[in-house]
């Protein structure tokens, strides 16, 4: 009697075995979903995933809480599900650090954090207290910009393209700079940029504004102009949400 019961139990066991391990590449598939924040809109050379080297192509998936890298003579650009576009030179990282869905189309916090290179962050629909970016030794808060951002190590270089900014370094203040006032402004050593063109350097020195920008454009955009215009990603929306993947111009 149990030697025929035998393989009966044993197709029971291997299914629900099967429905288990199915259940977990479901549940993995959608919280991978869940975290999905952007697309590469473009993808020059070489451009991978700093934590398992995957190559970055252009329609891949970006998630928060990974970082991304160029190789030398390589750039890439990644825009979010709010139209933020963040662009990157040769030779750059960046991690994609903390962010929180408002809606299906927006984030109440945004942060990204510019380690090494070449950058052109410009920000999308999302309120802009949501947009945090930091550097080795700076923190920066914008007010809906356009910004060129050289980060080196132990230097920090901000150029204003459009809009407004503070930058503040890091080892005086490391909290969000456009709460400051102005008198508290000059108490942690910040600047603001408030007309395009105007630059500041960040150094172990403190901050000081400089006469020449920073221009993302010449460093970066001679070899690819679409690197410094604007996109916008069409169809990624809800977390959790499969998006349709389409790109499309601004």
């Amino acid at each position: 009697m149990a030697f025929f019961e035998l393989p009966g139990f044993m197709m029971r066991f291997s299914f629900f075995i099967g429905v288990a391990a199915l259940a977990n590449v479901l549940t993995g598939a959608a919280a991978r979903a869940e975290d999905r924040i952007g697309s590469a809109t473009l993808a020059n050379n070489d451009v991978r995933r700093v934590e398992n080297g995957a190559a970055i192509r252009v329609d891949d998936s970006v998630f928060r809480n990974e970082s991304v890298r160029t190789g030398p003579e390589s750039s890439a650009k990644f825009v979010f599900v709010d139209a933020t576009n963040l662009a990157l030179g040769a030779s750059s990282t960046v991690k994609l650090d903390r962010f929180v869905f408002n809606d299906d189309a927006s984030y109440s916090r945004a942060a990204v954090n510019l380690a090494k290179g070449a950058f052109r962050f410009s920000s999308g629909t999302s309120p802009k207290d949501a947009y945090e970016i930091k550097t080795g030794n700076a923190t920066i808060g914008v007010r809906g910009t356009i910004l060129d951002v050289l980060a080196q190590p132990g230097r920090t270089v901000v150029s204003l393209v459009e809009g407004q900014a503070v930058v503040c370094p890091r080892s005086r203040f490391d909290g969000d700079p456009r709460k400051l006032g102005a008198g508290s402004l000059r108490k942690f050593d910040c600047g603001e940029l408030l007309k395009a063109g105007d630059t500041i350097v960040v150094t172990s020195a403190g901050t000081k504004n400089a006469a020449a920008p920073f221009s993302f454009a010449s460093a970066a955009c001679g070899s690819d102009p679409a690197l410094c215009s604007r996109d916008q990603v069409a169809g990624l929306s809800a977390p959790g949400i499969t998006p349709a993947g389409k790109l499309c111009g601004r």
